[in-house]
């Protein structure tokens, strides 16, 4: 199955859909990768949280990294990234604390790059700074396009368009089913989409009922793309 197919004819070309291939991870990860900065986290272990001055840039080896707030007692995931992805990059600029949690989802090897050096890098590496611009790029448009979509439409809509962006991000096909690389409980897609629980998993059953996708522990895998854009579609009206 050919994802790229399956949406053309989508009209929602006016959102980004996160998708980690335009970035240079092999450059990134020649150019910072050093032994004596290697990191390991467990899962739900916490690399940075906010009000900490960010003095290191992340690269993530392997594994998997959540971003999120704690608003009104609830946890709203920003963002995820996968291995290849440069993190806090954002702060090599402007000197300002963090803002968000950054958690590992799971076991997570990352490698720790003094700002210093970093700031070093963009000042006489063109290559670089043209990886760090494409990550920083792939960031802002994630998360304007998150509170753009979170205030015209409603949860149906929400959840399809979640379930189409990571199948178009890394989604890999087995036997003809397109199952989301990211292995994401139902809980945590209601964070990611800041959506009362009972609401996702309502609309997360109804749509395997309706055999456009398949749930297992963690994981899910889109049977139909094409009937999961249409039913998208059909979910267009405003909230």
């Amino acid at each position: 199955m050919d994802i790229g197919n399956n949406m053309s004819g989508n009209s929602d070309y006016r959102y980004f859909n996160g998708a980690d291939s335009f970035l240079d991870s092999s450059y990134f990860s020649k150019k910072l990768i050093k032994k004596r900065f290697r990191l390991e986290y467990e899962k739900g272990e916490t690399i940075i949280e906010p009000d900490s001055v960010v003095d290191d840039c992340f690269f993530i080896e392997s594994g998997s990294v959540i971003v999120y707030e704690i608003i009104k007692g609830k946890r709203k995931i920003f963002d995820s990234f996968s291995a290849g992805s440069f993190l806090l990059c954002e702060h090599i600029l402007f000197e300002h604390l963090c803002s968000y949690f950054f958690e590992a989802r799971e076991k997570t090897v990352v490698y720790s790059i003094s700002m210093v050096k970093v700031r070093q890098l963009l000042m006489n590496d063109k290559k670089f700074l043209q990886s760090l611009f494409a990550q920083q790029t792939r960031n802002c448009l994630v998360r304007e396009d998150l509170l753009r979509k979170s205030i015209s439409h409603n949860a149906g809509w929400l959840v399809c368009d979640f379930l189409i962006t990571m199948a178009l991000r890394n989604g890999q096909n087995e036997d003809g089913i397109v199952y989301l690389a990211d292995r994401l409980t139902q809980k945590q897609i209601a964070d990611m989409l800041f959506m009362n629980r009972v609401t996702c998993f309502r609309e997360l059953h109804y749509l395997e009922d309706i055999g456009l996708i398949d749930m297992q522990t963690n994981r899910i895998g889109i049977k139909n793309l094409s009937g999961l854009v249409a039913y998208k579609e059909e979910c267009e009206e405003p909230k």
